[in-house]
């Protein structure tokens, strides 16, 4: 009778979902903010290499 045990093997998921899903909502997360970052770097860097951000900076300098 005891050759007749079956082991029932779970699912990928039903064994590792408890470190996937924090690990996958903190990728996602991560890489958000990451998003974020660059478009507020691209944005303050155009802004600096503008002609206009310059001219308000030298007219500043020259002004003190």
């Amino acid at each position: 009778m005891e050759d007749d045990y079956v082991e029932v093997r779970k699912s990928w998921w039903e064994r590792n979902w408890k470190w996937f899903v924090p690990t996958g909502c903190v990728s996602l997360l991560l890489i958000f903010i990451v998003f974020i970052a660059s478009i507020f770097f691209g944005v303050t860097s155009m802004m600096k290499d503008s002609d206009a951000y310059k001219g308000a900076m030298n007219y500043k300098k020259i002004s003190w």
